[in-house]
C-alpha cells in the first residue's frame, strides 16, 4: 500500500492531506540540517533516508520505515566504529623550532 493509501486508511481525508505534508516538512528539515552542518554523520543519515522517502511515496509504506531505520542505524554504527580509533586519527605534534633546526642542518 502506498503512503497515500496508508494515510487514507488510518486517518481518512485529513491523513491524505497531513501525512505527505509532514513527510515533506521532515525531509526539508533533514536536508537543511545536512547542508548547514556538512558533517559526515549528517550526510550519511540523509543519504540513507532520502532514497527510502521516495520508495515510501511510491511503494510500500509498511516496509520502508523499518528498512530506513535499520540501514541508517547500521551505517552510523559502522561510521562510528571506523572513526573511533584514536591512534589513527590523532595527529602528531611537531615542534616548529626543531623542524627549523633540522632544515638548516640538511
Amino acid at each position: 500500500m502506498t503512503l497515500f493509501g496508508e494515510a487514507e486508511a488510518n486517518f481518512g481525508l485529513a491523513g491524505v492531506l497531513l501525512v505527505p505534508a509532514l513527510l515533506g516538512i521532515g525531509l526539508a528539515y533533514l536536508y537543511r540540517r545536512t547542508v548547514a552542518s556538512l558533517s559526515a554523520a549528517s550526510i550519511l543519515v540523509y543519504a540513507n533516508v532520502a532514497p527510502y522517502a521516495f520508495t515510501l511515496v511510491r511503494g510500500d509504506a509498511y516496509h520502508s520505515i523499518p528498512s530506513a531505520l535499520i540501514a541508517t542505524g547500521a551505517s552510523l554504527f559502522v561510521f562510528n566504529y571506523c572513526t573511533a580509533s584514536s591512534s589513527a586519527a590523532t595527529a602528531r605534534r611537531v615542534d616548529p623550532a626543531t623542524t627549523a633546526l633540522r632544515a638548516r642542518n640538511i
